[in-house]
């Protein structure tokens, strides 16, 4: 009902949740995650739900099969979980691989938080050891912004540096937007990427979908953006 008011000139995709079943997801929005190029950015979009449940990576050439304490349904086959999760795993690792070489910059988007959590018992964050498999991946892929979609304080996680080259990921969500009818836009710049918020009725008129907007001389966003938003530089504290 909500999608079917978008404006059919925006095109839409999709990132499943933790309240989505897969076959069902597949069956009304398509494949649960994917990938796809946008002016030189890879985006990606990972069923976080289902690679949460991915093993316990030890060496390269050892691994320990693990699910996350989270509920599963008693009637579906654990180890058919642990599977699909390790085939996204995988997947994951190659386009971050080849994002790393291919790609100008390279935004994730995600239902669940990947800053980890103090409290394990929390089902919106993901578990500790898929963190620590993929943070240094996505910092090496030059990741500049990781979407969640939990209430959370957005935040920076601070990487290794890469030569002289400090690493920050922005971790920003879509949560908290809900209920305050606003829209985030995120927009590429050379050397990162920006956020802001807009409520509905302050959309600025350089997001116009009219084609002889174009032609104007409109106002367009500014060259940079404090992120205003997000609210610390931290670490994985």
């Amino acid at each position: 009902e909500y999608l079917s008011r978008l404006d059919s000139r925006i095109p839409m995709i999709c990132c499943p949740s933790r309240y989505d079943e897969i076959e069902m997801f597949n069956q009304y929005f398509g494949q649960d995650y994917y990938s796809l190029f946008v002016g030189g950015v890879l985006v990606i979009v990972v069923n976080s739900s289902l690679l949460k449940h991915a093993s316990v990576k030890t060496s390269e050439d050892d691994e320990k099969k693990q699910i996350s304490e989270e509920k599963v349904d008693v009637n579906v086959n654990v180890d058919e979980i642990t599977s699909m999760a390790d085939q996204q795993a995988e997947w994951l690792e190659q386009q971050l691989l080849m994002g790393k070489f291919c790609a100008r910059h390279v935004i994730l988007f995600s239902y669940h938080s990947w800053k980890e959590s103090m409290d394990s018992s929390d089902e919106s964050y993901l578990p500790k050891h898929i963190i620590e498999r993929f943070m240094n991946k996505m910092a090496d892929a030059a990741t500049q912004m990781i979407v969640t979609g939990v209430f959370e304080n957005n935040h920076v996680t601070l990487m290794p540096p890469l030569g002289d080259h400090e690493i920050k990921i922005k971790h920003v969500n879509t949560g908290s937007l809900n209920h305050d009818k606003k829209l985030r836009i995120i927009r590429v710049q050379a050397f990162e990427m920006c956020t802001d918020i807009y409520s509905l009725e302050d959309i600025p008129k350089w997001l116009a979908l009219d084609e002889e907007s174009d032609q104007e001389q409109v106002q367009g966003p500014p060259s940079s953006s404090d992120d205003s938003d997000i609210s610390s530089d931290s670490s994985d504290e």
